[in-house]
């Protein structure tokens, strides 16, 4: 059986040192003045105890007192709490900075903290209705939570200690801070600051959770702003590259990070649309980048200029330059087949041998001649009902929205006519070729389609050509009569095509 014996309670002289002796708990009593030389000591596990048997010893002694004494001598206390907790909770913030050099301090510090979650059990334990003792409990546990998330916002912040002799943009700095500051105080964390905490604080979830959700939140942040190309890339090259592999998977880290399950840095709706959004710049700039290689060399013509020599050969770069960028993407959709052909969603189809025949067999040649003079009547109906419209569009918007309606239009006739046994491939690039044309602003590129369009399709006529320019408001006439006049020079070479354009009559 324990007994507390104490002396008798005032302020001024308080039990603080614990001697266990013959099962019995003895309180020493101490000043108010050598409690503060203790906190001024940075004497933290101490001073609690003290406190706590002052606390105690006050609410226990009730009925003796006056109200006003009590006030004063509750308002002592109170005040010596102040001071420590002011003090605990300036070493919790500043856990990073002090652990590997100070891991004492930091220790006394979390032992006040745990010495302070102890009494509040006890206190609902033994004391529920005691309305009384009013600074009961005192959360000093859930006052931790917000110190240490509070001390990751600041470090996650101060963006001043990182170099920025790499020339990076605001946007890279700022990702870059965070990622690494993330990184090493989670070591820290791991290194010098788990050691010295109960097991129940999981101290490693908290700290990954408050720098993992500060991060989330900041990209968030970023990524509901209209994005620079650069500024998309970067974004997904930290959501689905730097961050799961260079700290979710850092060797140090792995465990603790595991276990705390953070997930990913931005949820899965708003990966999707960067993505979707990435590879339409990126489709875009090549196209833009190939244009602009056309076109220098199709100054080059015009100019009557002699192709470069090399190695007494003529040699042109457009051609080198569109064999790398094909051979990348080929390369690409190579390994992308390779990676996802074990998919678990694509499950092979075992036949026996006797029936691939069968499947294999080609639709029979009447059937097939039918769908694709359905197919031509499609795309020629599709022609007509664009170029009798009337509708002139005057901004460069507007022509791209119809642009890609026809495109889309296009690729779902050709998926259904290929489906039902068309071969008619050489109507595959009508529809398509006109949407680039409504889309174009530029009159070069315009008459490098229209030169492609005329070649493809030799008996397109410059009343179909003008009504599709007249689609596009904003062109000039001049320009209009400079595209239309390409039409003028034979630059058809023999081909096997169908009529298409001349089936279409125009007034």
């Amino acid at each position: 059986m324990h007994c507390s014996i104490m002396g008798a309670f005032s302020v001024e002289k308080v039990g603080a040192s614990v001697i266990k002796q013959l099962g019995i708990k003895i309180v020493l009593l101490l000043t108010a003045e050598q409690i503060r030389e203790h906190l001024d000591g940075n004497q933290f596990f101490n001073a609690t105890q003290q406190l706590i048997a002052l606390e105690r010893a006050l609410y226990s002694n009730l009925g003796g007192k006056s109200e006003e004494e009590l006030s004063v001598e509750q308002s002592k206390v109170e005040s010596l709490y102040e001071l420590l907790k002011l003090k605990v909770f300036r070493i919790i913030k500043d856990s990073i900075i002090l652990a590997p050099a100070n891991p004492e301090l930091l220790l006394d510090a979390v032992c006040a903290i745990v010495e302070q979650e102890v009494e509040d059990e006890t206190y609902k334990s033994e004391n529920p209705p005691d309305k009384s003792v009013s600074y009961r409990p005192r959360n000093w546990r859930e006052f931790w939570m917000d110190t240490v998330k509070q001390s990751v916002a600041d470090r996650m912040k101060d963006i001043q200690g990182t170099s920025s002799a790499e020339n990076l943009s605001t946007t890279a700095l700022c990702f870059l801070h965070m990622g690494r500051t993330m990184k090493e105080d989670m070591i820290t964390v791991v290194n010098c600051i788990k050691q010295h905490y109960p097991v129940q604080f999981n101290v490693c979830s908290t700290y990954a959770e408050c720098y993992h959700n500060y991060f989330s939140s900041q990209l968030q942040l970023i990524a509901e702003f209209e994005l620079e190309d650069k500024d998309t890339y970067l974004l997904l090259s930290w959501v689905q590259n730097l961050y799961p592999n260079d700290i979710q998977k850092n060797s140090i880290l792995m465990k603790e990070l595991d276990e705390a399950k953070l997930g990913s840095l931005l949820p899965p709706k708003m990966i999707k649309q960067l993505e979707v959004k990435y590879l339409y710049n990126e489709a875009a700039s090549v196209k833009n980048w190939l244009v602009k290689c056309l076109e220098m060399e199709v100054k080059r013509w015009t100019e009557e200029r002699e192709p470069e020599k090399l190695d007494g050969h003529f040699h042109s770069e457009l051609a080198i330059d569109v064999i790398q960028v094909t051979k990348t993407y080929k390369k690409a959709l190579e390994e992308f087949n390779e990676k996802n052909k074990q998919h678990s969603h694509f499950k092979a189809m075992i036949i026996p041998s006797q029936w691939v025949p069968c499947i294999l067999t080609p639709i029979s040649p009447p059937q097939q001649g039918i769908m694709e003079k359905i197919h031509g009547h499609l795309v020629r109906e599709y022609i007509v009902r664009l170029m009798k419209k009337k509708v002139s569009l005057k901004t460069p918007e507007l022509q791209q929205n119809l642009s890609k309606l026809i495109s889309a239009h296009a690729s779902h006739l050709q998926s259904f006519c290929k489906e039902k046994g068309s071969k008619a491939t050489w109507l595959d690039s009508a529809l398509p070729k006109l949407a680039e044309i409504i889309r174009l602003q530029d009159s070069t590129t315009i008459k490098i389609e229209v030169a492609i369009l005329a070649n493809t399709y030799p008996d397109i006529r410059k009343k179909h050509l003008a009504a599709i320019l007249y689609i596009k408001g904003n062109l000039p006439n001049s320009e209009v009569r400079s595209i239309l006049s390409f039409l003028d020079v034979d630059t058809s070479l023999p081909t096997s095509c169908e009529p298409l354009f001349s089936d279409i009559k125009i007034s």
